[in-house]
């Protein structure tokens, strides 16, 4: 029962894959940040929406999209009102921004640099007991973590998980609530 899917840092050049959603009924929302397809026989791939931009993360635009989505408003003529009354969505993904940010090793300026200040500060302060124990095991202090430590320290870490076992488990750590789960995904 699959009616939408929406890409992140993903699908700007993915025609073949979203044909085949399109033949089965399910919408796909692009958001990315890689080149598009130039000149001759390339197209962009016929999604409901693209959201793309060279200028940002994949996981930046993927952010703001989240936040518009958060904050949606239906509006007609003098009547308002916020479609989100029933989720109250904490902003506590800049941190998670912030990481991506960096190890996208996209160019830190305009919003990329301004979603980076206020994602490291969030990361300083998080209460995420995977990053957290990440954090520990790489003998890093929360309160002085910048762009060098995400670079070089806790990135690839997250990163490596990927080759070593599953790129879910990176996933798992960052989102997982249970310290017992955190301190055995940080050991992978």
């Amino acid at each position: 029962n699959i009616k939408l899917i929406i890409t992140v840092d993903n699908g700007i050049v993915a025609n073949e894959a979203i044909d085949f959603t399109n033949k089965h009924g399910i919408d796909v929302i692009v958001t990315d940040h890689h080149v598009p397809p130039a000149g001759g026989s390339k197209k962009l791939p016929d999604a409901f929406s693209i959201i793309h931009t060279t200028l940002l993360s994949g996981a930046g635009v993927a952010y703001l999209l989240a936040k518009e989505i958060s904050n949606f408003k239906f509006q007609i003529s003098n009547y308002s009102k916020i479609l989100n009354t029933k989720y109250k969505i904490p902003d506590t993904h800049l941190e998670l921004v912030a990481l991506a940010t960096v190890a996208d090793l996209v160019p830190l300026l305009g919003a990329n640099r301004t979603l980076l200040k206020f994602g490291l500060e969030s990361l300083r302060k998080t209460r995420r007991p995977g990053l957290l124990e990440l954090f520990r095991k790489a003998q890093v202090e929360p309160q002085k973590i910048g762009t060098y430590e995400v670079g070089h320290i806790i990135a690839p870490r997250l990163n490596a998980m990927g080759r070593l076992s599953s790129a879910m488990d990176s996933l798992r750590l960052v989102c997982t609530t249970s310290k017992k789960r955190a301190d055995d995904l940080s050991d992978i």
